[in-house]
C-alpha cells in the first residue's frame, strides 16, 4: 500500500473482528437450517474467546455433540485452517504498523468487550506475551512519510 500512496498520502484501515477478540473466529457460516435456530447467532457456536481457549479436538467434540460431525468439520476448517482470516492478535497489528515505513497518525482499539478476570488470566496464560483481548477491532490512520524522517503519533 505504501508504494501506491504519494508522499504525505494517508491510509485509513479498520480490522474487525480480529482473532484475539471474543468473536475472532470470524465464521462466515451460520447454523444450518437442519438445526434448532433459537439461538442462531454465531456466538452460540463458540462461547466468547472459545476459539482461542479450546483446541481443535475439543472444538470438534463440542460442536459434533451439539450439532453433527459434518457441521463440526466445517467449523474446524473455517476457524483454524481457512485462509479467509489472518489470525493476528491485537498486538500483532500494532507491531506490523510500527515496523512498517508508515507513520502512525492514529491508532485505536475498537468495539471493546472485556473478558472476565478469569478469562483474561486464562488467555494470557495460553498466549504468553499477549494481553489485549478486550477489543474487537483496530482502527488506524497511517501516512506515507514525506521524507526519510518519520514520526509516530499514537492515540489509544
Amino acid at each position: 500500500m505504501l508504494q501506491y500512496l504519494k508522499p504525505g498520502g494517508k491510509l485509513f484501515t479498520m480490522h474487525s473482528p480480529i482473532w484475539s477478540a471474543f468473536d475472532g473466529h470470524h465464521l462466515p457460516i451460520g447454523i444450518p437450517d437442519r438445526f434448532n435456530k433459537q439461538q442462531a447467532d454465531q456466538s452460540y457456536i463458540f462461547k466468547p474467546w472459545g476459539h482461542l481457549l479450546q483446541g481443535r479436538s475439543q472444538t470438534y467434540i463440542d460442536i459434533s455433540n451439539r450439532f453433527d460431525n459434518a457441521f463440526a468439520e466445517e467449523i474446524i476448517y473455517n476457524t483454524y485452517n481457512s485462509n479467509h482470516i489472518n489470525r493476528y492478535f491485537s498486538e500483532d497489528y500494532f507491531t506490523t504498523f510500527t515496523h512498517s515505513d508508515f507513520n502512525i497518525l492514529e491508532y485505536q482499539i475498537t468495539f471493546p468487550k472485556n473478558p472476565s478476570p478469569e478469562l483474561q488470566s486464562a488467555l494470557e496464560l495460553k498466549f504468553v506475551g499477549y494481553k489485549q483481548f478486550s477489543n474487537n477491532g483496530i482502527y488506524a490512520i497511517l501516512e506515507k512519510p514525506t521524507s526519510n524522517l518519520s514520526s509516530t503519533i499514537i492515540i489509544f
